[in-house]
């Protein structure tokens, strides 16, 4: 197992820090649902597995960027199945959440639902209707800040045309 993280968090960071990947996503899939089924099988998580984290650390020469709220990942659900699962999940961080901090609780859950396409994940950030700020996913938490909102100008919505509560 820990040759098997070793690996993928040499691939991560080619991937990631590089941007140089050495093998293809699909590759890395494999790999990565082989190391899931071991930690399911032996009940065991490396504290440096790739499976306890989303993306990788910042190219150098970027902005850094932290998100608003964390954003989470499906945990690459390939399934209905594994999609109720990580909605399951969902569902019992807020109640465990919400059990500890009744005074500021959180509301329930709602979802998007969207066809996956591998590439970039651009995360928008709109104040008062107005495009303020978009930023790669980086790993959830810290991002890569402005970047793709230069390279897109013109490509994306500058104005919301509805109110957001």
């Amino acid at each position: 197992m820990q040759e098997l993280v070793a690996t993928l968090n040499d691939h991560s960071r080619r991937y990631y820090t590089e941007d140089n990947p050495t093998i293809s996503d699909k590759e890395y899939d494999l790999l990565y649902d082989e190391l899931v089924a071991l930690e399911a099988q032996t009940g065991e998580t490396l504290p440096d597995s790739p499976t306890r984290r989303v993306g990788g650390d910042i190219l150098k020469g970027f902005e850094p960027h932290r998100h608003l709220a964390r954003l989470w990942s499906l945990d690459k659900a390939q399934s209905t199945e594994d999609l109720a699962a990580w909605e399951t999940r969902v569902r019992k961080l807020i109640a465990d959440y919400n059990a500890k901090n009744p005074e500021r609780p959180l509301p329930e859950p709602e979802f998007v639902v969207e066809l996956k396409y591998d590439g970039l994940t651009l995360n928008l950030t709109y104040e008062g209707g107005e495009l303020a700020q978009a930023a790669t996913r980086g790993n959830g938490v810290l991002s890569v800040k402005n970047e793709l909102y230069k390279k897109a100008q013109g490509k994306l919505t500058k104005t919301l045309k509805y109110a957001i509560l």
